[in-house]
């Protein structure tokens, strides 16, 4: 099927299924559309909302755009959405700001999103390509993201995968993220706002590739998002002042075999953050060094934030050095590779 909307106001859908407060919608299935939406804003090739559950969403390619005003949704799902699945589409957003690939939002639990190429684009700023959504009196827990290729382009603030606010028991895995923004703030992986003991493995992350600005990251926690697992991402960032690993006022999370490949710079957290790091790799196009025991980032004495810059782990040339001086914990057995 094709289906094109095409409005003068807000709140176009392509295919929208409404659920009720004590209707509960299940078991459909979208598959093998072709939809097109356009209008002013609130745009989104399919909505799922309110007790919509074990619904099929196959092999849609969806492309929304929306006139100055934001808010274009390749899939919108909110309130009560559970046990869905979302299954190899391509899903295109075009529109000046505030582009989601996939939004799910407010009590959404047990959807499976997988296979999917995402490709927001923004002329400016807020641009995801997933986006998870809580509230402080309600959870989304257990999705589950994989497998999925994602892409986000705009000014700042594009971000490949966000958790926020009480989304917990996600599992993130297999997916390549590349983030663009012609300015700052744009992120692969950004975890905030209490959400936590989430699980993030083998992801490939490019922040900001190949564009520059300034305080881009590949995977940022924040606000006490606490005892989530890392474990056998690759990250590379660009631009000044961008980070691998940001991590500001959030404890207990373990990073495991981690490459960070020549990032701007490596690792930073703030003074009210601890968290563990095994098998880290520092990598750029001269060498390595692999420090594969297990160390704890953050919480120092004197007590202060940690910036684990080029400058104090450098690998230039045939040469390579780490300040201990500035970096104690950092202090310990490691394997160091340097290309001839």
């Amino acid at each position: 099927n094709t289906i094109n909307t095409n409005g003068n106001a807000i709140a176009n859908y392509g295919i929208y299924l409404p659920g009720t407060t004590t209707t509960l919608l299940r078991g459909n299935t979208i598959q093998h559309n072709n939809i097109n939406t356009n209008g002013t804003s609130d745009n989104s090739g399919i909505r799922l909302s309110t007790n919509v559950n074990a619904t099929t969403i196959n092999n849609n390619t969806i492309t929304t755009q929306g006139r100055p005003g934001g808010n274009n949704y390749g899939m919108h799902l909110n309130t009560n959405i559970g046990n869905n699945t979302i299954t190899s589409n391509t899903i295109n957003t075009n529109g000046t700001a505030t582009n989601y690939g996939i939004y799910l939002t407010s009590n959404t639990q047990n959807n499976t999103i997988t296979g999917n190429t995402i490709n927001t684009d923004g002329t400016s700023t807020d641009n995801y390509g997933i986006y998870l959504l809580g509230t402080t009196t309600s959870l989304n827990t257990g999705n589950i993201l994989q497998h999925n290729t994602i892409r986000t382009n705009g000014t700042s603030n594009n971000t490949g995968i966000i958790l926020n606010i009480n989304v917990n028991a996600t599992t993130i895995n297999n997916n390549t993220i590349k983030t663009q923004g012609t300015t700052d703030n744009n992120h692969g992986i950004q975890i905030m706002m209490n959400s936590q003991s989430n699980t993030i493995t083998g992801n490939t992350i490019l922040a900001n590739i190949p564009k520059s600005g300034t305080n881009n990251t590949g995977i940022l926690i924040q606000n006490d998002s606490n005892k989530n697992t890392v474990t056998n991402n690759n990250i590379t960032t660009n631009g000044s002042l961008s980070y691998a690993i940001s991590i500001e006022n959030s404890n207990s999370t373990i990073f495991n075999h981690t490459l960070l490949y020549n990032p701007t710079e490596w690792i930073l957290t703030d003074a009210y953050s601890s968290n563990n790091f095994s098998n880290t790799t520092f990598h750029t196009p001269n060498g390595s060094i692999n420090i594969y025991g297990n160390i704890t980032i953050g919480n120092q004495t004197p007590k202060g934030g940690i910036n684990i810059s080029q400058k104090y782990v450098n690998i230039t040339y045939n040469f390579s050095r780490i300040n201990t001086t500035a970096l104690g914990m950092l202090n310990t057995s490691a394997t160091i590779t340097l290309q001839s």
